[in-house]
């Protein structure tokens, strides 16, 4: 992943997205692994 931000706003947004969806992901099978 480059360090500068993307010069298309677009696309910039389309990947925050799947960032925040990953970790959306990452966060709920965490929680669904532990039972507490």
């Amino acid at each position: 992943e480059p360090a500068e931000p993307d010069p298309d706003p677009r696309k910039a947004a389309v990947a925050a997205a799947i960032a925040r969806a990953k970790a959306k992901k990452k966060l709920k099978e965490q929680k669904g692994n532990d039972p507490s």
